[in-house]
């Protein structure tokens, strides 16, 4: 048996508009702060130890760094996906 195909509405239930993807600030504020925050905290607890195994006091900082990158680009792509897009497994 095959699942019934999902359907995604591409119109807001109260106008006839396409819907637009709408950020909320607050969300984005805190992720950001939180990042910023969490960057801060590698900074400075391991300046110490990244130069005496590495040499570099910022080894660890800019490694965190560089996988935040991607980290947040990824975040970005799944926050444009429509609510109910992703397959769930249910059993029958």
């Amino acid at each position: 048996m095959s699942a019934p195909a999902a359907t995604v509405s591409t119109y807001a239930r109260s106008t006839g508009q396409p819907r637009r993807l709408v950020l909320d600030p607050w969300v984005i504020g805190t992720v950001a702060a939180l990042l910023l925050i969490g960057l801060v905290m590698v900074a400075s607890a391991s300046i110490g130890i990244s130069e005496k195994e590495t040499g570099n006091a910022f080894h660890y900082f800019q490694r965190q760094l560089v996988l935040s990158s991607p980290a947040s680009w990824r975040l970005r792509s799944v926050s444009r996906c429509p609510p109910g897009s992703g397959t769930s497994i249910r059993s029958s």
